[in-house]
Parts: C-alpha cells; structure tokens; sequence
C-alpha cells in the first residue's frame, strides 16, 4: 500500500514496505522508516523527517494535514 501526494516540488509518498514498516518517500528518496503510515506522516508534516534533497521544510508546503486526504494505491 501507499499514500501519494503530488507537489510541485515533486511526489511525497508514505509507502508500506515488505516487513510491515512504513517509509517517507520524496521523489524515491527515503526520508525515514516507521512502525505506521500515521506515524511517517505525522513527522512528514511536522518536518521531522530526514533532510530532502531539495532543501524542503515539510511543515510549509501544504501537505494535507490528514492522511486520508492522500490518494491511495
């Protein structure tokens, strides 16, 4: 499962990984691993993410403050 939420920086997603953790994702680039989607998009809107390459604070862009607002796929 993933949750997908286009930008005009790019493509954050929050994306289950094999062995049930959870991972930000900013453009493929791992910003860090959690034991649930809710958790990785909590630090993803509080900025408490790994730095992005771009230089993005998370908490100023506008991500959707809940993550059922997210496209799933």
């Amino acid at each position: 499962m993933r949750y997908i939420h286009k930008t005009r920086w790019g493509v954050f997603a929050i994306a289950q990984n094999p062995n049930g953790r959870w991972s930000v994702l900013f453009n493929d680039e791992n910003l860090g691993n959690y034991h649930s989607a809710v958790a990785a998009h909590d630090d993803l809107i509080g900025d408490h993410c790994f730095s992005n390459s771009a230089g993005l604070d998370t908490s100023e862009i506008g991500l959707p403050n809940e993550l059922s607002e997210w496209a799933r796929r």
